[in-house]
């Protein structure tokens, strides 16, 4: 529906009456980056910009709203702000230039790999635990602490996902994933 402007208008309904849903609620910003990049589209600007953010407020690793961001900044006049934004971007996989930081490892082709890649996952990971942690604290400090048996079961929750985030830093298919 994006790439027909003649659909616009139904779109944009649609993506609005998703985030006005409270099942749906704004921690599925699926919706609202979709909605902002209508907005970039229609050149509203400042309306693209405030979704991208609330985006980035919610989930600071989101690919599209941080490509779009560095759009809609550059829209808007401000190269300085984009530059800021496009450095949060998720880097290439191959380094595109000779400029550091750059590796030895090589892969596809004999493209040098962008170790950036690799801080930026780290970055997202620890965000994502931070955030985690805040909202835990939040709820505790709402709610009052859990129950004993939700300790327990987090606890063997836990152990089962070191499992298998073990099992998965044995991969021998490298970067398969992608």
């Amino acid at each position: 529906l994006l790439a027909d402007p003649d659909s616009w208008s139904l779109c944009e309904k649609k993506l609005v009456r998703i985030i006005e849903d409270d099942r749906a609620s704004i921690y599925f910003v699926e919706a609202a980056n979709r909605l902002a990049t209508l907005y970039f589209l229609q050149g509203r600007l400042e309306e693209s910009y405030t979704l991208c953010r609330l985006v980035l407020q919610l989930k600071p690793w989101h690919f599209g709203a941080l490509s779009g961001i560095v759009q809609v900044c550059i829209g808007r006049g401000n190269r300085n702000e984009a530059r800021i934004w496009a450095q949060r971007r998720f880097p290439t996989l191959a380094s595109g230039s000779s400029f550091p930081p750059f590796t030895t490892s090589t892969g596809e082709g004999g493209a040098t790999l962008n170790p950036r890649r690799a801080e930026w996952c780290n970055r997202a990971v620890a965000d994502a635990r931070e955030m985690l942690q805040m909202a835990e604290e939040y709820t505790t400090k709402s709610l009052g602490e859990p129950e004993e048996y939700y300790s327990q079961k987090k606890k063997r929750r836990r152990s089962r996902n070191e499992d298998e985030a073990n099992r998965l830093d044995t991969d021998t298919e490298g970067d398969a994933w992608q």
